[in-house]
């Protein structure tokens, strides 16, 4: 059977972070930390909101809870070289749970701070603003952003200086970029910094990207992705693919399951091969990846029989999500209700206006499943998807995440956390709605055994 929980609509794994626990006075805080949405259009500016929350986790996770009234310093730099691009504090009223900002990014210029300033404990949003609202060029550029976020008050209360410890976390801005190549588009999404340049042979059939990375930080990140969208025809969609990063070999995933793209192309790097790749860099390659892939044998088209599906009959109760900026409303529902490990699972997708109720059709859509740990399986991931029903089976009994990223083209995610156990009497199904829950970052583990992939 499968029981459920709700985590509120948090995405790719870097475009949020948790952090701590830490002590504070009598209490062991940890911290929450995303910014919406988590992608952008090259070239293009995007107004991007900051959440933070505090938790009280002196009585265990299962007990924890949100402290409002906060009142926080927040420093942003950008990570690759340190600039400095904010540092103010800002602060909610002593019935606010999340410490909400809005950057509106300009190209350049000074920062303009929108909002109430109230002594030590900073800005608070204008009371004809939903939040504070910063102008100013911080948010210009994607790539990892590092935040250090300083209690100053809790629960309306002001903080000691000695109690004032700095939460630290790395986040991602995702950036989508198309590019024009012998009259196919395609689409390129990096999760650690801009691409400075893409490449194509068509005679050796080798497509490059580049961004700057520095191989000397490997220790401070825990997931280099990146992804290719190849259309159909183009010539590297229908064949046998390879994956090199600076010339040295590297596993990819490549999904063939959408129906806009002929090919996705996954690079997802963790941490523990980053460290074995760091010392095989050298000159120019020690300040970059470059993320190549290699056409081999034309995979040949198996002609398409008409996918026929008998629909289960019986269905759970639905389960409602946000994305993680509320613009999208995503009703999930499974059967059977009671799963046996090893037997197909169907999800039905269903999205709505949040403020109309109305259904939203042709919805495009990216799904995955992780495991417990927050691991990525990389097998469940499938691309820019638009079906209403998915199928995956598992094979084991766990904790896994069903995961939706980039909703609607909105950059946004939903996710909702599941836990399949072998069959035995018959337990309660009861959702439990979590607020502002934030998973660890993604890892990509290999050679996953405990998932089989249903199309």
């Amino acid at each position: 059977m499968i029981s459920t929980s709700i985590i509120q609509a948090y995405g790719h794994g870097l475009g949020k972070e948790e952090v701590g626990p830490k002590n504070i006075g009598d209490k062991l805080v940890s911290m929450d930390i995303e910014i919406t949405p988590e992608f952008k259009k090259a070239d293009e500016l995007q107004d991007i909101t900051l959440h933070i929350q505090f938790h009280d986790v002196t009585n265990g996770e299962d007990n924890e809870q949100v402290i409002p009234g906060v009142a926080a310093n927040i420093e942003i730099y950008r990570f690759r070289d340190n600039q400095l691009l904010l540092n103010q504090t800002f602060h909610v009223m002593s019935d606010v749970e999340t410490l909400e900002v809005l950057f509106k990014n300009t190209e350049s210029g000074d920062i303009n701070i929108k909002g109430m300033k109230m002594g030590s404990f900073g800005y608070m949003r204008a009371a004809d603003e939903d939040m504070v609202i910063v102008e100013g060029p911080i948010f210009t550029k994607a790539g990892l952003y590092k935040f250090k976020v300083t209690p100053i008050a809790l629960d309306s209360e002001s903080l000691p200086e000695d109690q004032r410890v700095p939460f630290e976390a790395l986040i991602t801005l995702s950036e989508v970029k198309n590019w024009e190549i012998d009259g196919h588009t395609i689409q390129t999404i990096a999760y650690y910094d801009s691409l400075t340049n893409l490449e194509y042979d068509p005679d050796n059939l080798v497509m490059k990207a580049e961004m700057p990375f520095d191989w000397d930080l490997v220790d401070q990140i825990s997931l280099l992705h990146f992804e290719y969208y190849l259309p159909k025809g183009f010539e590297l969609a229908n064949r046998e693919l390879t994956g090199y990063i600076n010339g040295i070999e590297q596993s990819i995933f490549v999904d063939r399951s959408s129906e806009d793209w002929g090919a996705v192309v996954h690079f997802m790097i963790g941490q523990k091969r980053l460290k074995e790749l760091a010392p095989m860099m050298e000159g120019d390659d020690l300040k970059r990846a470059v993320l190549e892939i290699r056409g081999g044998a034309i995979i040949e088209e198996q002609p398409k029989e008409e996918e026929k599906i008998t629909l289960p009959e019986e269905w759970s109760p639905a389960i409602t999500v946000e994305t993680s900026n509320k613009s999208v409303q995503v009703e999930v529902q499974w059967s059977p209700i009671e799963i046996d490990v090893g037997q197909d699972t169907f999800f039905k997708l269903t999205f709505k206006d949040p403020n109309t109720g109305e259904v939203l059709k042709d919805v495009k859509y990216d799904i995955m499943l992780m495991d417990s740990e927050g691991n990525m399986i990389a097998e469940s991931h499938r691309s820019a998807q638009t079906k209403e029903i998915q199928i995956y089976r598992f094979d084991e009994p766990g904790s896994y995440t069903l995961m939706l990223k980039n909703v609607n083209d909105t950059g946004e995610s939903a996710m909702i956390s599941l836990k399949v156990v072998p069959e035995f009497p018959l337990a309660a199904l009861i959702p439990l709605v979590v607020g502002f829950s934030v998973l660890a970052a993604m890892r990509l583990r290999k050679n996953s055994n405990t998932f089989t992939n249903k199309l």
